[in-house]
């Protein structure tokens, strides 16, 4: 790349530089369109024109003589190391693929905005997080990041790296003719994805606000699985997979009082049950069905609750969540129950089975926090057992830790006595052998 010497310092003529890397410049019809998008400093560049002794610097005014360089130095340091070459474009058009089989998502997998919509984005590779690849365009417009595909791309400043946070693939599409109509022709369209990695980079660095939701959850569901207490992991572990008909069993069958409680019990979703409760087909595969109710004693109603529902092809059973009430207001907290679940259009309809609901994954949350409420309400005068039952509940987690611990060292000092036991043993094993060696040297010598 040809640098000019002008008053003692080298400069880049930057209309040579729009053709040596063109993917820096392609949103620039000039030198100056560049400069201003950039906010180059008026210190890093210079206008000049060109007279019979050489370059002259002028005050730019002529848009046709006026020549814009830049400062060699300051712009090696700012984008040649890092800017995408030609050679680098080649390389890049060499490793693009086909894109790899489109993965299908259930609603509760898909990703929502602060608003709780689902945000289309169309998936590619396998469920595996160094193996799945996200459009970047139905990014940047599901959550209105408009200039996602520059930065990305822009090796200078954003710090995406090829291979890592995004990849290129080639996709087909339908080629359209002049009339509108879909010709047979299918075309062949290089479209960005980024990589899970990439995704995810894109969301916590991001000014905009519209995945706030999606980061705070990311952030406590991570802080939760590497330093979370025991309890908390637990409960990230329950909020995740649920809790099966067994676990509630050997919890509240080892407590010496029962309490009423509101449940919820999840039995699976449509695509599983559709033809075991016979569902209709306006609902969707990836809605959950499960059972609300109240009971006086959890433990028994969920050996009910066994030999009703589990029977049943395809019912996974997990209890999801319960709320301990006053059990004078039992037949007040199932009225509410059933009122916010009408109000919220939950309910599904069954000939046999009673108290069905179906939901969203998404819904989940939000029904949850109904329980609350309503567990709030009518907890009366169990206000202060329930506090005590949750710190003895903590309390079992620590004492069950440190019990694990306490073995835990009770086997690696079995383990050393046992290993110095044997090292003993070789001791006097080879005490024995050189004894014996002694005598049957002494019983040589006599002969």
């Amino acid at each position: 790349m040809q640098a000019y010497k002008i008053n003692n310092k080298k400069y880049y003529l930057i209309s040579e530089l729009m053709t040596e890397y063109p993917t820096l410049f392609k949103k620039c019809k000039n030198g100056r369109e560049f400069v201003n998008k950039e906010n180059i400093s008026s210190n890093k560049y210079i206008f000049a024109r060109s007279t019979e002794r050489g370059f002259t610097v002028t005050d730019g005014m002529s848009k046709k003589f006026d020549k814009i360089f830049i400062l060699k130095d300051w712009f090696d340091e700012n984008y040649v190391d890092d800017v995408e070459s030609e050679e680098e474009i080649e390389e890049i058009k060499e490793d693009i693929g086909e894109a790899p089989a489109i993965i299908e998502l259930d609603d509760h997998e898909k990703f929502v905005d602060n608003y709780d919509n689902i945000v289309e984005i169309e998936v590619r590779g396998e469920r595996d997080h160094e193996k799945c690849y996200f459009r970047v365009k139905d990014i940047m417009e599901g959550f209105g990041i408009k200039y996602l595909n520059d930065v990305i791309i822009n090796k200078n400043r954003s710090g995406y790296i090829h291979d890592i946070h995004y990849k290129y693939f080639y996709c087909h599409a339908s080629v359209k003719d002049r009339s509108g109509n879909k010709n047979e022709k299918i075309k062949k369209i290089k479209e960005l994805y980024l990589t899970y990695l990439g995704l995810l980079r894109v969301f916590f660095v991001s000014r905009k606000e519209t995945a706030d939701k999606f980061v705070k959850w990311a952030s406590k569901t991570l802080f939760t699985a590497q330093m979370g207490t025991l309890t908390e992991k637990r409960k990230l572990a329950s909020s995740v997979l649920g809790v099966s008909p067994s676990e509630v069993k050997a919890v509240f069958s080892k407590t010496s009082f029962v309490l009423p409680v509101i449940y919820l019990f999840t039995l699976g979703t449509v695509k599983d049950l559709r033809k075991t409760l016979n569902i209709d087909g306006k609902h969707k595969d990836d809605k959950i069905i499960a059972k609300i109710g109240v009971t006086k004693d959890i433990e028994r109603r969920t050996r009910e609750h066994e030999k009703e529902y589990g029977r049943l092809k395809n019912v996974n059973m997990e209890l999801v969540h319960y709320e301990y009430i006053d059990s004078q207001y039992i037949f007040s907290s199932e009225t509410d129950l059933k009122d916010i679940i009408k109000g919220l259009n939950l309910n599904l309809e069954h000939e046999k089975y009673d108290e069905l609901i179906i939901f969203n994954k998404t819904q989940l949350p939000m029904i949850k926090k109904q329980y609350q409420q309503i567990g709030k309400s009518y907890i009366g005068h169990i206000a202060e057992l329930v506090t005590k039952i949750k710190t003895l509940e903590s309390e079992r987690e620590l004492t069950k830790e440190k019990h694990v611990n306490e073995l835990m060292k009770e086997k690696y000092h079995n383990d050393l006595m046992k290993e110095k036991h044997e090292n003993e043993m070789m001791k006097k094993d080879i005490e024995i052998m050189k004894r014996d060696m002694e005598i049957m040297k002494m019983s040589k010598q006599k002969k």
